[in-house]
């Protein structure tokens, strides 16, 4: 079974990382991929995913005739059995393309909760319904863009959870923790917190900012965020307005932050809303107390049964979900995290994913795509 995924300008996030951390999966169940980079530079990890073992090719995407005109040439030139679309941009033309070369299955995956309102919404709901029809397989990372497709857009698809690299990120032992905190904050015994993700306005995080300003004196910190900054890198500006310098690291994009969670003492995500959050996954599973904002993307992880401190998006509510982590007594919580170290591998791990999708792919490649009924990976 041979697999083309489109995807925008490869970055260490999202289906990128789903995509290097499951290669040796997808090999044993006897799907080979290849990657295409839409966008205008084949992005910082196309070497990663070379690496892994997938054959990366590069097609910048333009809004014109001939851009799809040599896409579907790739297609057919490719020997592909199917295609996997990741993006959103130009979706329902990528989707028309695939579809008319008359040879290959096609499927595509909606990665977030997409908030699109008025006009595009309308829009954007009639061409994903008229795909379906046509016969590409929607798929969703998670039960919260499962419910938003079908309300937001009247789009039925069927759910694969998103899944974290299961084979890296576990609970450290006592001498791998020792060691990470030591690499990465040498002799600082503070109280670490850690964000993971882009800056964009959806994650939130000048609401964390806040909440770390407002802590009490007596609560000293070390706030690390990974992640691309915005241009204007107003988190860290907000940072310096409330005189945090000597408390936050703005550690720029990581492209292997296991050693981070394995010296966290809690893990905050307080995004608007999220697809799934790979990041959330990577922290359980590191048994890292975790503070998630009560989001679609994020709230599903509820019924899973994970220990999970919950808030809403205002900076009042995180920073009392903090003050209560940094009041208990080291060692309290042993016992919850390493049952979500495990249960999270059981419900997102690599394995349940990957032949979730090959399920998937062997059905679009036989022509075989109908409107979904049942949840896939759940």
């Amino acid at each position: 079974m041979r697999v083309l995924h489109i995807l925008n300008e490869l970055k260490p996030s999202g289906a990128e990382v789903m995509l290097r951390s499951a290669a040796t999966e997808f090999t044993a169940l006897g799907v080979e991929g290849t990657i295409l980079a839409t966008g205008a530079q084949p992005g910082i990890f196309a070497p990663e995913l070379e690496r892994a073992g997938y054959r990366v090719l590069h097609l910048p995407f333009r809004k014109s005739p001939a851009f799809f005109l040599a896409l579907r040439r790739l297609i057919l030139d490719s020997g592909c059995d199917v295609v996997h679309s990741h993006t959103e941009r130009a979706n329902f033309w990528i989707g028309l393309t695939i579809l008319s070369t008359g040879r290959v299955g096609a499927l595509r995956t909606f990665h977030n909760a997409y908030p699109f309102e008025g006009l595009l919404r309308r829009v954007r709901g009639f061409e994903r319904r008229l795909l379906g029809r046509l016969g590409v397989l929607g798929v969703a990372i998670s039960p919260s863009v499962k419910d938003n497709e079908s309300q937001r857009f009247g789009c039925a698809s069927e759910v694969v959870n998103n899944w974290y690299d299961s084979h890296r990120f576990r609970l450290p032992t006592a001498q791998e923790r020792a060691a990470a905190r030591q690499a990465v904050l040498g002799a600082d015994e503070r109280f670490v917190v850690l964000s993971v993700g882009n800056c964009s306005a959806v994650k939130n995080h000048g609401a964390l900012v806040d909440a770390l300003g407002a802590l009490p004196a007596g609560k000293p910190f070390l706030y690390l965020h990974a992640g691309t900054e915005t241009p204007g890198r107003e988190e860290l500006a907000a940072a310096r307005a409330l005189r945090l310098e000597s408390s936050v690291r703005f550690l720029g994009p990581v492209m292997d932050v296991r050693e981070l969670f394995f010296a966290a003492d809690a893990y905050v995500m307080p995004s608007i809303y999220e697809g799934f959050g790979i990041a959330a996954a990577e922290a359980l599973a590191c048994g890292v107390p975790c503070v998630f904002a009560d989001c679609p993307g994020l709230k599903d992880f509820r019924q899973y049964g994970l220990r999970v401190w919950y808030t809403g998006i205002d900076s009042v509510s995180i920073r009392a979900a903090l003050e209560d982590l940094m009041a208990r007594p080291a060692g309290s919580l042993a016992e919850p995290l390493e049952a979500n170290a495990v249960r999270t591998r059981e419900m997102f791990g690599i394995e349940q994913g990957a032949r979730a999708y090959t399920h998937l792919y062997e059905r679009a490649a036989a022509g075989q795509a109908r409107a979904p009924s049942a949840v896939v990976g759940r």
